[in-house]
């Protein structure tokens, strides 16, 4: 046992139950697919888990600090979709694509660590705000570009705090993860790591939910029924940072649609100076190719002192090479 004629390249594991997440996190290897993880981390392998249970499950404190444990030990791990009551698994083409970008990960060419020794907040993904027990409201953020900020503070020696809430793409490994589904639970946990940790730098770039509802049911509304809901504005967390941790640099995200270029930045700036943000990359999501699930973005940069960057159309992953650099020299 433990040995191999043919090594293996990477181990998957879909679906990863409850159970099985447990038993990994604990390094208890008493079935055969527990085995052949604990001997598979043992010689290094990479592993990728993509989680499936009843949401009951995936919500109890002990699954998801399991999750952000085995996250922390460089497992990779996809978010499942929360549908129906469910954590349900992921799809065959978001699997297939952690697979290939965990087999085939290029590590950037920087010759230097030049984040080493600082810690970066980020914020990552889509809230998503219960109407019953359930529908949520949400909006179609896939959390691609905060993915890949975090990832590039990894690779450039950073200590990365990611405050997940839904996400499309697969957690980066190495980060400390901190899952939060709805718009108050991303606030509290953002409080509470700004007010408890040396936080070096923010970046706010989860889509949090504008409102949440009043009363949501307590069950599933019949489909049949008419409904009438009451929105109430969510806590905004950026307008709290400064007051949180006045030492920490803010780069908020902001995104619009329909707006002209001068627009884009008039409203960036007024953000900017209301969350006391130190900056803000402002996009417009409803251009082709840059919108919230593209693979590519395109931001405005705009600090205290007025416009810092116009950043052209890239791939996520330089964009946020690029947004790292410009931080660093205000740092």
């Amino acid at each position: 046992a433990g040995n191999v004629e043919r090594p293996a390249d990477l181990i998957l594991v879909a679906p990863a139950t409850a159970n099985t997440v447990g038993k990994i996190a604990a390094g208890i290897d008493d079935t055969p697919v527990t085995t052949f993880v604990t001997t598979g981390m043992g010689q290094g392998l990479p592993l990728v888990l993509v989680p499936a249970m009843h949401l009951s499950m995936y919500d109890h404190p002990l699954v998801r600090e399991n999750l952000a444990k085995l996250g922390r030990l460089g497992v990779t791990i996809l978010m499942p979709r929360l549908e129906e009551g469910k954590a349900k698994i992921a799809t065959e083409e978001e699997i297939l694509q952690a697979v290939i970008e965990r087999l085939f990960a290029v590590k950037p060419p920087f010759a230097q660590p030049d984040w080493e020794g600082k810690t970066v907040l980020v914020t990552a993904g889509r809230t998503a705000e219960p109407l019953d027990t359930v529908r949520t409201l949400s909006n179609n953020s896939s959390g691609r570009m905060a993915v890949a900020l975090a990832q590039a503070a990894l690779e450039r020696g950073a200590k990365v705090l990611l405050v997940a809430g839904k996400l499309a793409v697969a957690i980066p490994q190495g980060a400390e993860v901190f899952v939060a589904d709805t718009a108050q639970a991303m606030y509290e946990t953002c409080q509470r790591l700004l007010t408890t940790r040396s936080v070096t730098v923010m970046l706010a770039a989860a889509a949090v939910g504008d409102w949440q509802v009043e009363n949501p049911a307590p069950y599933k509304v019949p489909a049949d029924h008419k409904w009438t809901l009451t929105l109430v504005p969510t806590l905004k967390i950026i307008d709290q940072v400064k007051t949180w941790s006045p030492a920490t640099f803010l780069c908020a995200f902001r995104a619009q649609t329909g707006l002209t270029s001068e627009q884009l930045g008039q409203d960036a700036v007024q953000r900017l100076r209301k969350a006391r943000a130190d900056l803000i990359a402002a996009n417009d999501t409803g251009k082709p190719g840059t919108g919230f699930e593209a693979l590519d973005n395109a931001f405005q940069v705009w600090g205290t002192e007025g416009l810092v960057a116009d950043l052209p159309r890239e791939d996520k992953r330089g964009i946020a090479d690029k947004l790292l650099d410009i931080i660093l020299k205000r740092l």
